[in-house]
């Protein structure tokens, strides 16, 4: 009876050991899963994110053009005030697209290209702008401009439509590694559970192997 004592002692520690690393192993498992989680979810809210203000860049853009524009017919405070927020909204834009993408030189290239057609935008603009002034309201010696200004905003629109493209490819890859790392997580959880149980129903059976040997 002392011997089995002893042997069961024994058994019960091993199995607490293995109880315990079990454990800490579906722990260390669960911890990885989340952190691969958070990582994936991450990335597509950063994807998300410059693609927000790809279209916020765009937008100013278009607004900036359309207030100056009518500021030819008629000139007021309002539409200057408008022209200058627009101007500014623009360069933030800009600038948090160039910090958000500063690991992609795909997208910091066409940024560049970007910031050349922008100031050739505000530079017509200008010239509309000093035209306008100089021959009164209105857009009849204007013409050669609009003609190059309608020129400008379609590359950048094209320019725009490209690099939300090249997002939502990266969102499209960004989504199935969430969507894997995903349907992962329970299967491997489920995994360590079915492990962790037939260890106990193993030492279990070792330990009532031993106490019917012992008493036999």
């Amino acid at each position: 009876m002392k011997q089995f004592n002893i042997l069961s002692s024994k058994l019960y520690i091993i199995i607490l050991i293995i109880a315990v690393g079990v454990l800490l192993f579906i722990a260390s498992l669960g911890y990885k899963q989340t952190k691969v989680l958070e990582q994936r979810s991450a990335q597509i809210s950063h994807t998300l994110e410059v693609q927000k203000e790809i279209s916020m860049l765009y937008t100013s853009l278009s607004l900036m053009v359309s207030t100056a524009l009518a500021n030819l017919y008629e000139r007021n405070a309002s539409n200057l005030q408008e022209l200058e927020f627009y101007e500014k909204e623009s360069e933030k834009a800009k600038k948090n697209l160039k910090a958000l993408t500063s690991n992609g030189q795909i997208q910091q290239d066409n940024i560049i290209k970007l910031t050349d057609l922008q100031s050739q935008l505000l530079s017509k603009l200008d010239k509309i702008n000093q035209s306008s002034k100089d021959n009164g309201p209105g857009l009849e010696d204007t013409s050669q401009d609009l003609f190059d200004l309608t020129w400008l905003i379609r590359k950048i629109r094209d320019l725009k439509d490209e690099m939300l493209i090249q997002e939502e490819l990266l969102l499209m890859r960004q989504k199935q590694s969430y969507t894997t790392s995903i349907s992962l997580t329970p299967l491997a959880s489920l995994a360590s559970v079915i492990f962790s149980l037939l260890i106990f129903i193993f030492a279990f059976q070792k330990l009532n192997q031993n106490r019917i040997r012992i008493a036999s």
